[in-house]
């Protein structure tokens, strides 16, 4: 396929996935209103207002409907060449989004109990390892050949999948929050896969961000929806899957050091919520209000100040790992290994600073 023509490729793709996400949420919206379909308010949420948080239904099938389509139209046409999904594959990409949105969606409505959300997770997970979407070997720049799993492949890819997504879901807190994150996690996927050579990653990538971004065109401060754990589960999902999409040559072409730079504030915030309900003695899953926006928003930042802030972290953070993961010298590890050491210092500096106020709130009230 001449350049042009995938370049043009892609760019329908991505136009028509954010035009269906944009024409869906309309829809969705009036309905939810119509039967009273709202986000629970309580003291540990930012919203007063009774807002309806069905919005992961409209990327969800924007992004399934696109991404059928365009696949349809790249197997009759051979618009892919040489596409490495399988049938298999597919039906678990397909199968593993079906199942994850469809946990999500029942426990917006019914909050279903953890361990049932976990059993749904896990399960999804597995549909899709099983399906080819496998973590064989980890991909290190400087190390030819990443480090192969070999019998842990598929529970290290279950683990992987199902982090992903509850990270994504923890961090869903305030208006344009993780859309944004998964958005901008999106587009580098989609540069990755560009210079990988992996169109399949790519077009999917893309179609991920169009259906995102038609979805923050209602979530953007002050929200009109949420995307609910519907939608959060399911971005996690799919963020987790896309680097697991082998290129031409059955290989999976994007180092993992990509993903996790571009996720790592919802994985730093699970790390640390599980560490510190750990040391509460509260189950790990047991919500509380003390997440990295919370505490900028302590801090008496404004929402769209915090996205502001986090936007650009998470874009820098995808660029350190855009040209480090260029490098062939086993040096890069180091030096990826001194980004993450700087920006997790930088995670916890807000935390710090509140923790600092709050001590000199004290010691003022006390004098």
């Amino acid at each position: 396929m001449a350049l042009m023509d995938e370049i043009v490729f892609y760019f329908v793709a991505f136009i028509s996935a954010c035009v269906v996400s944009l024409l869906l949420i309309p829809g969705i919206l009036a309905l939810a209103h119509r039967n009273g379909w709202y986000d629970k308010i309580d003291d540990r949420k930012i919203h007063v207002t009774e807002t309806p948080r069905l919005g992961g239904v409209g990327m969800f099938a924007s992004f399934f409907v696109i991404g059928v389509i365009a696949m349809f139209v790249a197997n009759s046409v051979d618009t892919l060449q040489d596409n490495p999904l399988t049938v298999g594959s597919l039906i678990g990409l397909a199968a593993g989004v079906i199942l994850i949105h469809v946990v999500g969606l029942i426990d917006d409505f019914t909050s279903i109990r953890a361990l049932i959300k976990l059993v749904g997770q896990i399960l999804a997970a597995t549909i899709a390892a099983v399906g080819g979407l496998t973590i064989h070997r980890l991909g290190l720049p400087g190390v030819p050949g990443g480090i192969e799993l070999g019998i842990i492949a598929y529970p290290v890819t279950v683990i992987w999948i199902i982090a992903l997504s509850n990270a994504v879901n923890l961090v869903d807190g305030i208006d344009g929050y993780a859309g944004g994150i998964a958005a901008n996690a999106a587009l580098i996927y989609g540069v990755v896969a560009l210079m990988t050579g992996n169109q399949t990653q790519a077009v999917f990538s893309f179609i991920l961000l169009g259906s995102i971004l038609g979805f923050l065109a209602f979530n953007f401060p002050p929200a009109r929806i949420f995307m609910g754990d519907s939608g959060s589960l399911f971005l996690g999902f799919v963020l987790a899957v896309l680097p697991l999409i082998p290129g031409s040559d059955g290989i999976r072409t994007m180092p993992f050091i990509v993903p996790i730079s571009l996720l790592l504030i919802p994985i730093l915030d699970t790390l640390y919520a599980i560490i510190r309900r750990y040391r509460e003695g509260r189950p790990f899953y047991s919500p509380d209000r003390e997440h990295l926006h919370h505490k900028l928003l302590d801090l008496g930042l404004a929402p769209r100040t915090i996205l502001a802030i986090v936007y650009s972290y998470c874009f820098i953070m995808g660029l350190s790992a855009l040209l480090i993961s260029s490098f062939r010298s086993p040096w890069a590890i180091v030096a990826q290994l001194a980004v993450w050491i700087v920006a997790t210092i930088v995670f916890f500096i807000p935390a710090w600073l509140f923790k600092r106020r709050a001590t000199n709130r004290a010691e003022a009230e006390t004098t």
